[in-house]
């Protein structure tokens, strides 16, 4: 009977820690799947006014000296380490918090659910090389064999 006991112990004792495992899971799989959500919103606002994006990072451990500033009064802010190149082909390394504000936690139909992206830092760290122009040999002979007739041609 007692060895009845204690493999039902260790069944349910399983079972709990099957169950608490899943719903850690759960949770951290919610939290990626709405950190992935704000990083294409900043994707989106980058695009939006004309800037590429390069590199877009989640900091997980956000709450830190590596980061110059955190959200203001903000709910579940998430932030992100950017890197985008402006029109102008100048290169930025920004930091900036993804969230909603304390109004939508406490009256929604106020507020609209209005995310907002806060940015803390902004650096310029380079400029984006040249395009690389290729061109065949063929082009470029024939080409120069076209403008060295048109120019020895008499009669101009």
């Amino acid at each position: 009977m007692a060895a009845f006991a204690i493999t039902v112990d260790l069944e349910v004792t399983l079972f709990l820690a099957a169950f608490a495992l899943s719903i850690l899971g759960a949770v951290f799989l919610g939290l990626f799947l709405l950190a992935m959500f704000r990083r294409a919103a900043v994707k989106r606002y980058l695009r939006k006014r004309g800037c590429e994006p390069i590199n877009v990072r989640w900091l997980i451990f956000a709450w830190g000296p590596w980061i110059p500033q955190g959200p203001s009064v903000w709910v579940m802010a998430t932030a992100f380490r950017v890197i985008y190149s402006e029109p102008n082909r100048l290169i930025h390394k920004a930091f900036c918090w993804v969230g909603y504000d304390v109004g939508v936690v406490v009256a929604p139909i106020f507020s609209g659910f209005s995310r907002r992206i806060e940015w803390v830092k902004d650096e310029i760290i380079g400029e984006l090389p040249l395009p690389e122009v290729w061109v065949s040999d063929e082009i470029v002979t024939g080409k120069l064999k076209e403008n060295s007739q048109t120019d020895n041609s008499p009669g101009q």
